[in-house]
Formats: C-alpha cells, sequence, structure tokens
C-alpha cells in the first residue's frame, strides 16, 4: 500500500514536473517571441532611421552640389564677361592709339609738306634774285665794256704804247703767280681759266687810266667822260655788240 502511494506520489510529482517544464518552455518561446518582435520592430525603426537619415544626407548633397555648380556657373560667366570686357577695352585703347599714330603721321606728313612747299618758294625767290642779279651785273659789266669800248676808241693812240709795256708787266707778274700756284693742280688750272678774264679786265683798267686824261681842251668832254663811267644802266641796241677783234 504505501509503495502504492510512494508511485504515486512520484507520478504526480513527475506530472507536475513535466506540467512546469511545459509552462516554463511555453512561457519561454511566448517571451522568445515577444523578444524577437521586439528586436524586430526595434530593428525596423533603426533601419527606419538610418534610410530616412541616408535619404536627408543625399538630398543635403544634391542641394549642395547644386548650389556649387550654380555659384561656378555664376563665377564662369562673371569670368567671361571680365574677359569680354577686358578684350573690348584693350581694343578701344588699341583702336585710339591706332588713330593717335594715324593722325601723327598725318600731321608729321602735311608738316613736311608745308617745309617742301616753304622750301621750293624760298629757292624760287633765291633763283629769281640770282637771276636778277646776274642779268643786272651783266648789264652794268656790258655797260662798263661798251664805255671802256667808246673811250679806247676815242684814245686808240695813246692806249697803243701803254698797253704794250702794261701788257709785259702783267705777263711778269701773272707769270710769278702762275709759278706761285704750280705746285696746285686745282689751282693752277682756276688760273688758267682766270688768267685771260684778269689780262682783259687788266687792260681795261690800264685804258681807263689813261684815257682819263683828256688835253686841256677836252676837259669838259673828259669831266663827262669821268662821270659817266661810273653809271651801271642797262646796256641795249649796238651798244651790246661785240668789239671789232
Amino acid at each position: 500500500m504505501a509503495e502504492e502511494n510512494g508511485n504515486d506520489l512520484v507520478d504526480d510529482a513527475a506530472e507536475s514536473a513535466t506540467d512546469a517544464a511545459e509552462g516554463i518552455a511555453e512561457k519561454g518561446k511566448e517571451t522568445a517571441g515577444d523578444a524577437v518582435d521586439a528586436v524586430k520592430d526595434v530593428a525596423g525603426d533603426a533601419a527606419d532611421t538610418v534610410k530616412d537619415a541616408a535619404e536627408g544626407a543625399i538630398d543635403k548633397t544634391k542641394e549642395v552640389a547644386g548650389a556649387a555648380v550654380d555659384k561656378a556657373g555664376d563665377a564662369a560667366e562673371a569670368v567671361g564677361d571680365t574677359a569680354g570686357a577686358a578684350m573690348d577695352k584693350g581694343k578701344e585703347v588699341a583702336g585710339a592709339a591706332v588713330d593717335k599714330a594715324g593722325d601723327a603721321a598725318e600731321a608729321v606728313s602735311d608738316t613736311a609738306g608745308a617745309a617742301m612747299e616753304k622750301g621750293k618758294e624760298v629757292a624760287g625767290a633765291a633763283v629769281d634774285k640770282a637771276g636778277d642779279a646776274a642779268e643786272a651785273v651783266g648789264d652794268a659789266a656790258g655797260a662798263a665794256v661798251d664805255k671802256g669800248k667808246k673811250v679806247a676808241g676815242d684814245a686808240a693812240e695813246a692806249v697803243t704804247g701803254a698797253a704794250g709795256a702794261a701788257a709785259d708787266k702783267v705777263g711778269d707778274a701773272i707769270g710769278g703767280v702762275t709759278e706761285v700756284f704750280d705746285g696746285d693742280g686745282d689751282s693752277s688750272s682756276i688760273l688758267t681759266t682766270l688768267l685771260p678774264l684778269l689780262l682783259l679786265g687788266l687792260l681795261l683798267v690800264v685804258g681807263f687810266m689813261f684815257c682819263s686824261k683828256p688835253a686841256p681842251e677836252e676837259k669838259a668832254d673828259g669831266a663827262e667822260t669821268s662821270t659817266t663811267t661810273t653809271e651801271t644802266k642797262p646796256a641795249t641796241g649796238s651798244e651790246n655788240a661785240p668789239a671789232p677783234e
């Protein structure tokens, strides 16, 4: 009887233990399921949070990148505008420099042209004056020669002897001068060219010297002759005819 009671107690205890174990297992399963659900919820929330943060970061990055691109475009446009303005200013300055250079060249050309015209005018005036002076000298020389011829014709006999002596003296003087200039070829050629003119001039001087001493009865005529020899009026007509040789 006691043995049966003992067996019953053991069975009851085993059954109680089994029921307790099953209860604990069910409770554990329930708790574990709740824990898993809680972990899943936390993980889902965390995943959503991370996803939202990542999307926000991506949007912010896109926004910052877009702003940077816009600023870079504005900077590039500003640089392009500045470069265009600089090029326009350079073209303007270069055009002004070219215009000034053209104006300066035109002014120089005008000045040179005016100087050339003035030089031509002065040269023309000088040539005219030289021509007038040469003509006056020629007229004076012609008048003097004509007067000398007239006086020499009137006193030909008196002049002939004196002219021969004077010619000898002049020849001696010219010979001495020629010897002095023999060492210089240019002087000799010039002197050789001038010798006939000097000889003619000396002959005329000698003629005037002798003709200026008229006879007593011809004083008035001689005085008139000596007075008229200083005149340099232009000779015309037959007075310029060559003297007979």
